[in-house]
Order: C-alpha cells, then sequence, then structure tokens
C-alpha cells in the first residue's frame, strides 16, 4: 500500500532540496529520519517534517504498520519563481530569482515494489555513467539501440572488417573497400590494355615504313 504527503510552494530552491531528496531515497524511515536529523541543512528540516506528516497519513488512515514502511519516492519539483529587480550602476538593473519547489513524499510498505524501485534506479545510473563517458564508448553506443540493431551493426562492421584484410597493410586497402579495389583494378587493366594496344600499332606502322624505304633504297 502507498501513502503520500505533499507540501506546497516551500522558499527554497529545487536544486537545494534536491540534494537532500538523493540522500534519503529508497530508505527505511528510521536511517531517514535519523540522517535529516544530522544534516545541517534548512531544506532538511523542511523534508523531516514532512516525512513526519506522511508517516502519520500512512499509520492513522491506512492503518500500515511503521517499522515496515520506507521512502518510495521523493521528490523536490519546480514550483512558481518570483521575480524581482536589483538596481545597478548607469541606469541597469539585474534581475533576481526567488525559486521555490514542490515537495512530494511517497511511502510503501510492500517490498516488492522496492526492488523493482532498485532496479530501475540501477540503470538510470548506468545511463548516467554511459552519458559521461565513465564506461566503454561502444556500450554508450548500444545503449540507444535495441537487439536487432546491434545485430545488423555487428555483421557490418565484420563485412567492414573482411573487405579490408584482404589487401594488406597498404595505403590503398585502407581507402577501398573489396569491391571498389575490384572496380578501380578492372579500369586500371582496360587503360592498360588500350596503352598497349595504342603503342603496338605505332610500331607496326614505323615498322611497315622502314621497310618500305629500304626496298626503295636497294632499288
Amino acid at each position: 500500500m502507498i501513502s503520500k504527503a505533499i507540501q506546497k510552494n516551500i522558499r527554497i530552491s529545487p536544486r537545494k532540496a534536491g540534494l537532500v531528496c538523493d540522500l534519503i531515497r529508497m530508505k527505511k524511515i528510521d536511517a531517514a529520519i535519523a540522517q535529516l536529523e544530522n544534516l545541517n541543512q534548512r531544506s532538511a528540516n523542511i523534508t523531516l517534517k514532512l516525512l513526519k506528516s506522511a508517516i502519520a497519513n500512512a499509520t492513522n488512515n491506512f492503518r500500515m504498520n511503521a517499522a515496515n514502511l520506507y521512502i518510495l519516492s521523493i521528490v523536490a519539483n519546480e514550483g512558481p519563481t518570483l521575480k524581482r529587480v536589483l538596481p545597478r550602476a548607469k541606469g541597469s538593473a539585474n534581475t533576481i530569482r526567488k525559486r521555490s519547489t514542490h515537495l512530494e513524499i511517497i511511502l510503501s510498505d510492500d517490498e516488492h515494489d522496492r526492488l523493482l524501485q532498485q532496479e530501475s534506479f540501477k540503470k538510470h545510473n548506468k545511463y548516467n555513467l554511459l552519458i559521461h563517458g565513465k564506461l566503454n564508448e561502444n556500450s554508450r553506443s548500444n545503449l540507444r539501440m535495441t537487439r536487432k540493431q546491434q545485430l545488423l551493426k555487428e555483421q557490418e562492421n565484420k563485412k567492414k572488417q573482411q573487405d579490408r584484410s584482404f589487401v594488406g597493410d597498404s595505403s590503398e586497402a585502407a581507402i577501398y573497400t573489396k569491391e571498389e579495389f575490384n572496380d578501380v583494378v578492372i579500369k586500371d587493366d582496360k587503360k592498360t590494355k588500350k596503352q598497349t594496344s595504342k603503342t603496338s600499332a605505332k610500331t607496326t606502322t614505323k615498322k611497315a615504313v622502314t621497310v618500305k624505304k629500304t626496298k626503295k633504297e636497294e632499288k
């Protein structure tokens, strides 16, 4: 079962409140209360009051056992921001943003929900590590692809490796694939054949001319 408590329009920034929320998320109530009491932050006292009201809602309204309760989710959403003006030099002004948050705590006593939530948080943390470059670069690209897309990409990489491996370590092998290399070789062969045929024709004509000259001289 689930119990909820919400407090809106708290005059504190959601970033500062979120830092405290991350410390006590998915923890048992006793550990969360002990941690909030020892924190020296303004948002810690506010979350502690809201947590106690959520425990009271769970025990009084839904007859839940306080010993089994844990924090299923705690969220610091952004509320409305008040915009004020600070006068500066030469008639200019700076804007001051006074932010506010909507705090929400959900308590639960079901252990199965807790395990599912922990698995989802592990996946989320892995995604963050991949984005910040703390894990392998190949796994970073594979995270956004389905299994079918991964297999197709592996097959393409294998084909490219096979096409490039047949030529050796020359500079042309790094430029051309197998099919492109064959096309280039065939074109070169055609060019060489044309050139050889032209040169052979020229040589035959030169020989014929020289033979005619020698016959005339003999006569």
